[in-house]
């Protein structure tokens, strides 16, 4: 909200209306902007689960490393928001349609990261699986596969206005896979 008052500017940032009875997490998805970047996507309720394996489980030499990670969060039992990175072993092309949920897919534009990436939104299916969906593919080629894909759900629950989802779902992608690239010492 702004309000003009003469030549002065006042500017209120008006928070929405919240029976959220969890703290957002200092931290999540690898992604240490997290509260800013979480905020639009955490409903009301009360019980907040998080679970994140750590990213030296796509780092690691040893036998146990893994080729993805994940990263979710659910609230009072209703999954909220789910990232998933992996090793691609070629850039592919995040517009697949057979890649996402639901039919309107498009590519996105304006990345902070080299590579390509493209959202859909669907509104078929239970409230837990319907939503926005993100997936970004990135060089990284740091000793490992040549690229990174990165999938973002968002769903329904997480904020029923698809408009303010989607926008705030391409924020949290943005911000993530730039911090992940260069927490893994991505050299491009």
């Amino acid at each position: 909200m702004v309000i003009a008052i003469g030549a002065l500017t006042v500017t209120f940032l008006v928070a929405r209306d919240s029976d959220r009875k969890y703290a957002l997490p200092k931290q999540a998805c690898w992604n240490a902007n997290a509260p800013a970047a979480l905020e639009p996507l955490m409903p009301d309720g009360g019980e907040l689960y998080e679970y994140a394996e750590p990213l030296e489980v796509l780092t690691t030499d040893a036998p146990e490393r893994k080729k993805s990670t994940y990263c979710t969060y659910s609230v009072d039992d209703h999954d909220t928001i789910s990232v998933v990175i992996q090793d691609a072993a070629r850039m592919g092309n995040p517009k697949d349609p057979k890649e996402h949920i639901g039919a309107r897919v498009k590519n996105m534009n304006d990345l902070p990261f080299p590579g390509a990436a493209a959202i859909s939104d669907s509104t078929e299916g239970k409230p837990d699986d319907r939503g926005t969906a993100v997936k970004a593919i990135t060089p990284c080629g740091a000793n490992r596969a040549p690229y990174l894909e990165f999938w973002f759900h968002v769903t329904e629950y997480a904020n029923p206005d698809a408009k303010a989802r989607e926008a705030a779902t391409v924020r949290l992608m943005k911000q993530t896979v730039s911090t992940v690239k260069k927490e893994l010492n991505c050299p491009r």
